[in-house]
């Protein structure tokens, strides 16, 4: 019933379902892939990774990823997986509100025990409004339109378009529709926890 899938509760219902790190699946693969991935083992490109927890992971972007973003392992995301922008081909907005909400992020850390583990790590829920209103993103939000036939509407599309986006690839995921609640879905806030 598609009424059921657009209902809140129902939006909730999912959230509260473990996502899988990609390891748990591994099996899933074709012999070809599992043997292309283990082979991959102990190389700087591996898609094996052993996180600072001791946890083995299986990156999500691929072996040839040459993206050097700050954001890449903490949200398991690059330009590589990313949904094009026509009014940010470069993705150079979508790189800094990235970046910003995962400053917001490591802001809300909480005391380590020494070791930072993920436990300490509170997932950020924000509002839209919160980073709409933020001045460095708005400034580069009007640098990167600024040409275009009308700058003032094409500001609030590219905020838009990108929030869609990001939720539409998994980074974003919108808590409170009414509230404009947003949560942002990093491997040690949200996926790993989970």
């Amino acid at each position: 019933d598609i009424n059921r899938l657009n209902d809140m509760d129902f939006q909730k219902q999912i959230m509260s379902i473990p996502i899988h790190n990609g390891l748990e699946t591994f099996n899933l693969l074709s012999e070809k892939e599992q043997q292309f991935i283990l082979a991959s083992r102990g190389m700087e490109d591996s898609f094996l990774v052993m996180d600072g927890d001791e946890r083995l992971l299986m990156r999500y972007h691929g072996r040839d990823c040459k993206c050097q973003m700050e954001y890449k392992d903490a949200l398991l995301y690059c330009h590589c997986l990313a949904t094009g922008e026509a009014l940010d081909p470069e993705f150079l907005f979508r790189d800094a509100l990235l970046n910003k909400l995962m400053a917001m992020e490591s802001s809300m850390e909480g005391s380590h025990n020494g070791k930072g583990k993920s436990s300490d790590l509170t997932r950020l829920e924000f509002y839209y409004n919160s980073i709409f209103d933020d001045a460095d993103l708005k400034t580069l939000a009007r640098n990167i339109v600024h040409r275009t036939k009308d700058p003032d509407i094409n500001i609030r599309r590219l905020y838009t378009n990108t929030f869609k986006h990001l939720r539409n690839d998994g980074v974003l995921s919108l808590l409170d529709a009414n509230k404009d609640i947003y949560l942002l879905m990093s491997k040690e806030g949200v996926l790993i926890p989970a």
